[in-house]
């Protein structure tokens, strides 16, 4: 299991306000584990760090709309 996002990612690269600090975590590992499954597990086959800068770049953001989108509209999370 990947998560391609950290807290830190989040809160100053992408700007992200949306998820409070405490749940933030959570949150980008789920999403990180639905990138993987929209993507057939593509990237886990290539390895992220294999990944050109332009392609980690978008699947960080990814993440992170996915994230708060989850965290917006609500998920199947099992809390």
């Amino acid at each position: 299991m990947s998560q391609y996002v950290d807290s830190e990612y989040y809160l100053k690269s992408f700007k992200g306000t949306t998820i409070p600090a405490n749940e933030l975590d959570k949150y980008l590992l789920k999403a990180s584990e639905k990138i993987d499954e929209l993507t057939f597990n593509r990237i886990v086959k290539i390895g992220f760090d294999n990944l050109t800068s332009f392609q980690k770049e978008k699947v960080q953001r990814a993440v992170c709309f996915h994230a708060d989108y989850m965290h917006e509209f609500g998920t199947e999370m099992g809390q």
